[in-house]
């Protein structure tokens, strides 16, 4: 049997990594008008609703994840 690879840590370096921890907001607060993504001139012309804008910029958004 072969035995899994061992890889360097920052242990094994006597180091410390430069970021040991993250910490995100899991609250979300919308405000009237508020979006969270830059609207592209060129086509908001082209949807035939404020919610047809906000679900191709949500696409935009899953897309860039």
């Amino acid at each position: 049997m072969v035995a899994y690879h061992k890889y360097i840590t920052f242990a094994d370096i006597n180091k410390v990594p430069t970021c040991v921890s993250q910490e995100f907001s899991t609250e979300l607060n919308l405000e009237n008008g508020k979006i969270f993504y830059p609207k592209l001139p060129q086509i908001e012309k082209y949807f035939s609703s404020e919610y047809q804008s906000l679900c191709f910029g949500a696409a935009q958004f899953c897309g860039f994840l």
